[in-house]
């Protein structure tokens, strides 16, 4: 089937008189016949596979090796057979896992077989492996599914084992769930209610909207509990006016490890574009500086001006600009010498 695509594809930008012969040769019946043929063959094979997967008799890696190729099942049977192998006590452990991954597509399309995994992933006598595939899937449908569905999400995001916790988090958090994002907050600032590490922790509270708990995250930033998690709330911090001054020192202080001064640059990128030039320059202008730090420092301006001013040619040459001149005649690096001519061409000369 690709290479049907490819042949079509390559017909719209061939031209006319050849796209018009393939358009002979590959009309949309052949087209469809291929689409037909394909989804024939994955419906033999799965049904094949389903056919010694559902098999009680067979061995369990026999079993796990009819569907080692099986990205899911669609049919109805297979699906329900597959489910009730997943609810079934009787079953071994890796077969039940492996059946819940092979529906798992359907939960988010299906509520009856949503409401059956619900049933695996809020069994807290199920073992966890079993329940945190449950959780994974619930998770990966969250957002199709209706809300009363996050229920068991809040549930397993305190559940003892951290692997069916991190999924039941990660997923609440990508919602904007406050509970949830209270939750981790919470651990944060004492340590025996914490629910994650502190680093992943921070992680989430950054996915949707961090400003609630900029307070939070600058206190960690400057008393971290640990390295990860300072990194982390630096480059969430950018958006926030009382951290950009520390985040400066940070990018300009010669003893930090480069992650951390790359991290702070990300972060005055992100939050502060306008800012940047000034906060950057004594980087740039520091032939002793890290090269990897210059020229990212470099193209950040240049992406900051050229995204966002679109005046940016009639702009008054300022301390940034003149720095870069400079450095595109006399730099001894031949890649910041480049990098500056790169940046001048795109924002101070027509194109």
């Amino acid at each position: 089937m690709k290479l049907v695509w490819l042949i079509v594809t390559g017909a719209l930008y061939l031209g006319p008189g050849v796209g018009s012969a393939l358009g002979q040769a590959v009309d949309t019946d052949s087209l469809r016949r291929a689409q037909r043929a394909e989804i024939e063959r994955y419906r033999a094979q799965a049904a094949a596979a389903a056919a010694v997967f559902l098999d009680r008799t067979r061995a369990p890696a026999e079993r796990l090796a009819a569907v080692r190729e099986i990205s899911g099942f669609v049919e109805p049977q297979q699906v329900d057979g597959c489910v009730a192998v997943a609810l079934s006590q009787a079953e071994p452990i890796a077969v039940r896992v492996r059946a819940l991954q092979l529906v798992g597509h359907r939960v988010d399309a299906d509520t009856s077989v949503a409401q059956r995994v619900f049933v695996v992933a809020t069994d807290t006598t199920a073992p966890a492996e079993l329940r945190s595939e449950a959780v994974t899937q619930l998770a990966l449908a969250s957002f199709a599914l209706p809300q009363s569905f996050l229920r068991p999400l809040r549930a397993a995001a305190r559940d003892p084992d951290i692997r069916i916790r991190r999924s039941a988090l990660r997923a609440l958090a990508g919602h904007g769930d406050p509970p949830t994002l209270d939750m981790l907050a919470a651990g944060l600032s004492s340590p025996t209610e914490a629910l994650l590490p502190p680093s992943e922790a921070v992680q989430l509270l950054g996915l949707k909207d961090p400003a609630p708990f900029y307070p939070l995250l600058h206190r960690l930033m400057l008393q971290p509990p640990d390295s990860a998690t300072r990194l982390v709330a630096i480059q969430l911090l950018g958006g926030y006016g009382p951290s950009r001054g520390s985040i400066a020192m940070l990018l300009h202080d010669s003893k930090e490890a480069p992650a951390v001064r790359q991290a702070a640059l990300g972060a005055l990128a992100a939050g502060d574009p306008r800012g940047l030039p000034q906060q950057v320059l004594p980087v740039v202008a520091d032939e002793g500086a890290p090269l990897d730090l210059r020229l990212h420092a470099i193209k950040a301006v240049e992406v900051a001006r050229t995204s966002r001013d679109p005046k940016v040619f009639a702009r008054a040459p300022d301390e940034f600009d003149r720095l870069m001149e400079r450095l595109a005649e006399r730099s001894p690096s031949l890649a910041v010498r480049e990098a500056a001519r790169t940046y001048l061409s795109r924002t101070r000369s027509a194109r």
